[in-house]
């Protein structure tokens, strides 16, 4: 599991280990394993017994210590690709190669819907390599996350301002994903060795902007309106966040990116792979709501 502390992979592990799947969490920031990790890594979602179920190994690994990949991935039968978009695709190439020649069996990764859109990206580069490896492999292609809407900026707007921002008009419909559907995707994908090829992993129902904004509005119990700034105004707004500026047109295109077609449809992937709903807009803004605190005044 690369990125097996992140927001998606942490919940991954967590789904694995229930499963009786032993695990090795992945990560820069460990130095060593040790039974206490377990908590840390698990977000402390799961008791010990949950976790006995299944091992969990805790490993250094850093996408540019190219030293670090051959450790990390002797002796799996699986590796779950989740490379952020500073890595370089030659770096995961690097890993993806020595996971083939440890005897790695199959690669999955998570990608995002629309990345032939976004070149500025390295995940279509990824997602080439992860194909061209030998062996068979998965690619989730995640929708936008619902986790979007309880993380800076758009939190910071929709609580200060009363506006959720984007740069695309307010008809524009999106099937967006909890990021926990993603990771459940994902665990059930590593639990069934038979599944290969892409999969679109899309919400249950496509809303359009104005209706995302009046469902987090609801949950926050007050006004939330949709605000369409264009890229150049979205650019603008990025910027006095504070995102860096290299960053900033990368962000844009995300943000741009909803208008695709293909993020307007939605998919029973969540239900079909984890024998339940995915979680709706509606459900997310309840169980989110404090993330948006009144509008200061």
């Amino acid at each position: 599991m690369t990125g097996g502390t992140g927001r998606v992979g942490r919940v991954v592990v967590e789904d694995l280990l229930r499963r009786g799947i032993d695990v090795v969490a992945a990560s820069r920031s460990i130095t060593e394993s040790s039974a206490d990790d377990v908590a840390a890594v698990t977000h402390q979602a799961i008791s010990a017994d949950e976790v006995s179920a299944g091992g969990l190994t805790r490993a250094r690994f850093d996408w540019s210590d190219r030293a670090s990949h051959e450790s990390v991935v002797t002796g799996l039968r699986q590796v779950y690709v989740a490379a952020p978009f500073s890595v370089s695709v030659e770096d995961v190439a690097h890993l993806v190669q020595q996971a083939v020649s440890a005897g790695v069996e199959r690669l999955v990764m998570l990608s995002a819907l629309g990345v032939e859109n976004t070149p500025q990206l390295p995940l279509l580069g990824i997602e080439e390599t992860v194909q061209a490896a030998g062996v068979p492999w998965v690619i989730l292609r995640a929708n936008w996350f619902m986790q979007n809407f309880t993380h800076p900026p758009l939190a910071t707007w929709i609580s200060g301002h009363g506006e959720l921002r984007g740069c695309v008009t307010s008809d524009t419909r999106v099937a967006a994903i909890d990021s926990r559907d993603v990771a459940a995707v994902a665990a059930a994908v590593l639990a069934d060795l038979s599944l290969t090829g892409t999969l679109d992993v899309c919400g249950a129902e496509a809303l359009s902007m104005v209706e995302i904004a009046a469902s987090l509005g609801r949950a926050a119990g007050r006004p939330v309106r949709y605000a369409d700034l264009g890229q150049v105004g979205m650019a603008t707004a990025l910027a006095g966040e504070g995102i860096p500026p290299p960053v900033v047109p990368i962000l844009v295109s995300l943000f741009a990116q909803v208008a695709t077609p293909g993020s307007a449809e939605p998919s029973d992937v969540v239900e079909r792979l984890t024998g339940r709903p995915a979680v709706t807009v509606n459900e997310f803004a309840e169980q989110n709501r404090t993330f948006w605190p009144a509008v200061a005044h």
